[in-house]
């Protein structure tokens, strides 16, 4: 059988229309729940708001109204939270935020490197790097101090790497700047 391509793609595109039609038909099911009893619900949230999940069917149980648990927290409203997002925090603190990495790499000679890598979040600028083959505390610690000369001493930092390289609790071990 020849076809075309475009006919080809019309009968594939029929095809699962056809299908997700036939599987997002209505089977029966679960009956939905009533709009007023989701109003009730979510009125008796709002206006008591210690009141937990199982105070709530215990109260709609006096009432005759035999709702479950789960049912009630589904239909809690919704608040929002006032934390900030991530999103925010970023857009506000890119400028002032760092990324320190220590990787490897391996040579064509099979020789091991390890690279510190400092950038800056904002612009993702490069603000230092250094190669060696023998990494140790007091390196690390001036590849710190070499890319941030003007800055005030680390006060924390938040590296899984930290403490295999010597820098516990983000002093500086070998320049004698300690906070």
């Amino acid at each position: 059988m020849l076809a075309q391509p475009q006919t080809l793609i019309a009968w594939h595109r029929l095809g699962f229309r056809l299908l997700w039609r036939w599987k997002s038909r209505d089977c029966g099911g679960r009956p939905s729940t009533d709009r007023k009893l989701i109003q009730l619900i979510r009125r008796m949230w709002s206006s008591n708001p210690n009141w937990g999940s199982k105070r709530i069917q215990a109260e709609l149980t006096k009432l005759g109204i035999a709702v479950s648990d789960s049912t009630i927290r589904k239909y809690r409203p919704r608040t929002r939270r006032n934390d900030q997002t991530w999103k925010t925090f970023l857009h506000h603190h890119a400028k002032d935020l760092i990324a320190v990495d220590l990787f490897v790499i391996p040579t064509a000679t099979f020789r091991i490197l390890q690279v510190f890598l400092g950038l800056a979040q904002e612009r993702s600028k490069v603000l230092h790097f250094n190669i060696t083959d023998s990494p140790s505390a007091a390196w690390t610690a001036r590849q710190m101090v070499e890319a941030f000369p003007f800055s005030a001493p680390v006060r924390s930092k938040n590296s899984n790497r930290a403490v295999r390289n010597g820098l516990q609790g983000g002093r500086k071990v070998a320049c004698g700047r300690e906070p």
